[in-house]
């Protein structure tokens, strides 16, 4: 029998129960070829293991270990609580979400702000529009006045660039 190849389908799972006991027989004998000599401690660990017994039960060993066993009856209540809080924290976001809705946008501020500053009076509205527009010509007058003191100094310097030529 080739063994190597056989070796090759149990790697690929390909392998019926015949031919992996075959295997284990044939790697727990003594007449292993040097090519499959790596995989005779494999086969001899599975051997083993299927021997090994647990002694005490696992939950002895948890109390041996100082674990305590959680009991089905504290897993409810932890289950109870957990569905409490979740319901709990789903309300307080549920009114934290209506809070927010309740609060104008941003727009509806500056309208609110707007409307307070509207003049209803149309002589005080005149009298405001009047001095707004003095503000507006008076600025632009100032700003005439600079931008012509700018245009005499670019002379200035358009007469000296035309004397050093």
């Amino acid at each position: 029998m080739n063994y190597k190849a056989l070796v090759e389908k149990y790697w690929a799972g390909e392998t019926t129960i015949a031919e992996e006991k075959a295997l284990k027989t044939y790697f727990s004998s003594n007449q292993v070829d040097a090519e499959l000599l790596p995989y005779v401690s494999m086969f001899q660990y599975f051997e083993a293991s299927k021997k090994q017994i647990l002694v005490k039960p696992i939950e002895a060993l948890l109390v041996a270990e100082n674990k305590q066993v959680i009991k089905p009856f504290i897993r409810s209540k932890i289950y109870l609580i957990r569905r409490i809080a979740a319901a709990i924290l789903l309300l307080i976001f549920a009114s934290i979400g209506y809070q927010k809705m309740q609060i104008p946008s941003k727009a509806e501020r500056m309208e609110a702000y707007w409307a307070s500053k509207e003049i209803k009076n149309p002589k005080e509205a005149f009298l405001k529009t009047k001095a707004a527009l003095l503000l507006v010509s008076k600025k632009l007058n100032n700003g005439t006045e600079a931008a012509l003191q700018q245009v005499a100094k670019v002379q200035q310097v358009g007469q000296f660039i035309k004397s050093s030529e």
